[in-house]
């Protein structure tokens, strides 16, 4: 049988970027998804896309989907799709082409080519957030980590391709080599700096040691920051955006019987967060890790609850969380179906349902934590008073 030849695609000479650097204004989104995919799930997907995209403040002028079962090997996308790309780019006068998946620097190299516009897979386009959100040293230290972590093993593959074709030389250095060489000891720098900085954590964490803590961990955009807000009655930054907050943020809750906590607004979570952030802020999440209750804050109203949820397990599970440690918290009850309200409590007994923006069950979640961290105080007692 005859081998079926693929078609020669004559693509227009764009000759790659038509500009230096990313403006990230006009956005073309492509989504390449599995044949099996459901028309809701595709929906969603592009909708936290355009979300990620929004919270950079870009507009999306542009969508093209394409189902295949593994992507191109060259061009992420078919042959004809990277042609479809680059001539909605020309028609829309788009700047940039974010691509919802993680590409080779082959990729990225020949849709840049054929499309004529800066290429943007979604692990840079979480970094950019991160990088632009960054406001504490540690956090801005993290977020260049990360960047390293992500573009140093890139600079080690087109070395080696270009090593492949003869185009460095075994002898002296390259000028991509030294860079190579600059980016690794930046990141030995620092590693050390927020080795450095977790250790003047774990010293703060051991001082609160006598102290009731609580980390807030969730999806991005589920509340966490509305709720802090809520229960302390101050008014720290919350905006209806994807990542509105990276920097963990401390504030004493008063719960009852006079007892205080402390409180931890860390970074929210997503499907497919970037495994070099997830290092990279470690430090940073050690402080939730190290908490003595994580409250799970969960948006009741989102379509995709579930996956969401499992999300937020997957990437405590990296982190080492300890499950047993985990009260689940629905929040925006005032805006979800109270139908799905009914199936959320016949599923999740323990859990608690709250809405930050209207204060609701606010009181319910106090005497729950509580609860949770007084028992776990008494057992505490329990097993030093037996020398266990």
């Amino acid at each position: 049988m005859a081998q079926i030849k693929s078609p020669n695609y004559h693509f227009p000479d764009r000759s790659g970027p038509k500009e230096l650097g990313t403006p990230f204004k006009k956005i073309v989104l492509v989504q390449v998804l599995p044949p099996t995919i459901s028309g809701f799930e595709s929906e969603d997907r592009f909708e936290e896309l355009s979300r990620l995209v929004e919270t950079l403040d870009g507009e999306v002028v542009g969508h093209i989907v394409q189902r295949r079962p593994n992507p191109h090997r060259e061009y992420y996308v078919g042959p004809g799709k990277a042609d479809q790309i680059g001539s909605l780019c020309d028609q829309t006068e788009a700047d940039t082409v974010v691509i919802d998946g993680q590409l080779t620097p082959t990729q990225i190299s020949h849709l840049e080519h054929e499309t004529g516009s800066h290429i943007m897979d979604r692990t840079e386009l979480i970094l950019e957030i991160f990088a632009r959100r960054a406001q504490t040293a540690e956090a801005k230290l993290q977020v260049e980590l990360a960047y390293l972590n992500y573009f140093h093993p890139r600079h080690d593959q087109s070395t080696q391709k270009r090593a492949y074709r003869g185009g460095v030389r075994g002898f002296g250095e390259s000028a991509l080599g030294k860079k190579i060489l600059a980016t690794r000891a930046r990141a030995d720098l620092l590693r050390k700096k927020i080795d450095k900085m977790k250790k003047q954590t774990e010293s703060r964490l051991r001082q609160r040691s006598d102290q009731w803590t609580v980390a807030l961990v969730g999806y991005t955009n589920a509340g966490k920051s509305t709720l802090l807000n809520a229960l302390t009655g101050e008014s720290l930054y919350a905006d209806d955006r994807l990542f509105a907050t990276l920097d963990t943020t401390t504030r004493r809750v008063f719960l009852k019987e006079n007892r205080v906590a402390l409180f931890s607004d860390t970074v929210g979570f997503i499907r497919r967060l970037p495994h070099e952030l997830i290092a990279s802020f470690h430090s940073t999440l050690s402080e939730a890790l190290g908490a003595d209750l994580l409250l799970h804050v969960a948006d009741a109203s989102a379509l995709t609850l579930k996956a969401q949820m499992e999300t937020v397990q997957e990437t405590l599970q990296q982190l080492g969380a300890d499950e047993d440690r985990v009260l689940i918290a629905f929040n925006k009850v005032d805006a979800a179906d109270p139908s799905r309200i009914e199936e959320l409590k016949s599923h999740y007994p323990s859990a608690v349902f709250i809405s930050a923006w209207t204060k609701a069950g606010l009181g319910d979640l106090r005497n729950a934590v509580f609860e949770y961290l007084a028992l776990k105080a008494r057992s505490s007692q329990n097993f030093a008073e037996a020398g266990v």
